[in-house]
């Protein structure tokens, strides 16, 4: 389906793979209306299929079809293309074969590392204990990219288990982005000691300050209200750029409150343009009507056209 009375009709090819009895075929039709349809005759059921096997439509493409032929293209489509987009509709299937199919899909290290991500987040999105063993489970897996995406799923569960796990990952592990998105996984478990295992990453120097701008950010998504003199004392001249930057976007995020929001407004005067646009950002985030005063303050002596 192509919108929009005034746009114009785009023409391309649409593709679509199909299995019926174990062989594949490529069935392609030409598409040069707002609305089109390729429908496709088999002999017998089929038993997988991959919509734009080679990624050629720059758009985005919905799948949904019965549970068995998700699963068979998440574990046979031809393309690391296809199994992920199986993988994503599978999110919608919260049954005990879907969760086993993503479960193994996950857990295989010869599967191309997008294809896993995309069954880790699948079964955040079922959640449920089967979807949180399998993700637990998986933690170790040698591939960087793959714990990421585990860790990040694993922020959307509760439970002891799930806290331990990501706070042994966010002071471990041996990739930076792993422990950054460990450590704001770990804030959104809502954990009640949360706040005590992040403070020492605050410590811990890394490329681009990944690690302290996720501790920062676990902080905020805590719920903790003692971890406002954290975010306030990281967002302060003097600490690294990266830091602070992080620190006041998560100032935006932890809640209304009068010492948050004159901190705020005073960092508005900062030198660096950049910081200023994420004080604003902060402030947008906030929704405090009483910052607009300084706000209006300031935008007619700006000169930074980003700023303004």
């Amino acid at each position: 389906t192509q919108g929009g009375d005034d746009a114009t009709v785009f023409e391309f090819g649409f593709e679509v793979d199909v299995c019926v009895d174990g062989q594949w075929t490529h069935h392609r039709r030409n598409i040069d209306e707002r609305k089109s349809a390729l429908v496709v005759h088999t002999g017998s059921r089929p038993t997988a299929l991959v919509i734009d096997p080679d990624f050629t439509v720059t758009a985005p493409i919905k799948l949904t079809g019965p549970a068995d032929i998700l699963r068979n293209s998440l574990r046979e489509a031809p393309t690391a293309r296809g199994r992920a987009a199986a993988a994503n509709a599978l999110r919608r299937r919260p049954d005990p074969l879907s969760i086993t199919a993503l479960e193994q899909c996950l857990g295989r290290e010869n599967e191309a590392w997008m294809v896993r991500a995309e069954a880790a987040s699948a079964l955040s999105a079922i959640s449920g204990d089967a979807a949180r063993d399998a993700l637990l489970a998986a933690q170790s897996t040698t591939h960087p990219k793959v714990r990421r995406a585990i860790v990040a799923a694993l922020g959307e569960f509760r439970g002891e288990a799930v806290a331990t796990a990501l706070a042994t990952l966010a002071s471990k592990d041996e990739s930076y982005l792993v422990s950054a998105a460990a450590a704001r996984s770990l804030g959104k478990t809502k954990a009640e000691n949360a706040p005590e295992k992040l403070r020492p990453l605050l410590k811990k120097n890394s490329w681009a300050d990944v690690i302290r701008a996720g501790a920062l950010e676990g902080l905020a998504a805590s719920g903790n209200d003692e971890v406002t003199d954290d975010l306030i004392s990281w967002s302060k001249y003097g600490r690294p750029l990266r830091a602070r930057r992080a620190a006041i976007a998560a100032l935006g995020r932890v809640g209304e409150g009068r010492k948050v929001r004159e901190h705020l407004v005073e960092l508005l005067r900062d030198r660096d343009p950049h910081l200023r646009v994420a004080v604003l950002g902060a402030l947008e985030g906030l929704g405090d009507p009483k910052a607009r005063g300084a706000i209006h303050s300031i935008t007619s002596k700006e000169l930074d056209g980003r700023v303004q």
